[in-house]
């Protein structure tokens, strides 16, 4: 199906997620820093879609936003922050989920945001 970068410092959020996009045939790389998702995507190439937590120790995910759609990647942003704090850092295109999230509205939004890309 679609090829996804899912990027969270929570291990057990990061299981979650890769073990429900897999059951649904998704190839999901996992990242619980954004080294690591910079290897990830250097490694890959590509992804149809990342799905990114904004607020990690480190570099932040705000900046790895930046990266993604630098290198034209739809990013759906799942955070901690409020909807209105995350849309002022993300801006007004990105799908925002706040956790926690339901898992078959974010798989809905994953499935429209690789249509998309694919048009």
């Amino acid at each position: 199906m679609a090829s996804l970068l899912l990027v969270d410092d929570s291990e057990e959020l990061l299981e979650i997620l890769e073990r429900f996009f897999s059951a649904l045939g998704d190839d999901c790389v996992v990242a619980s820093s954004a080294r690591e998702a910079i290897s990830a995507l250097e490694a890959a190439g590509a992804f149809d879609t990342v799905v990114l937590d904004l607020m990690m120790p480190g570099v932040p995910g705000t900046k790895l936003l930046k990266e993604f759609q630098r290198r034209a990647i739809p990013v759906i942003v799942l955070t901690g922050l409020d909807q209105e704090r995350a849309r002022k850092v993300c801006g007004s295109s990105v799908p925002i989920f706040t956790k926690p999230a339901d898992l078959y509205e974010l798989e809905e939004a994953v499935r429209h945001t690789v249509a998309t890309r694919l048009r």
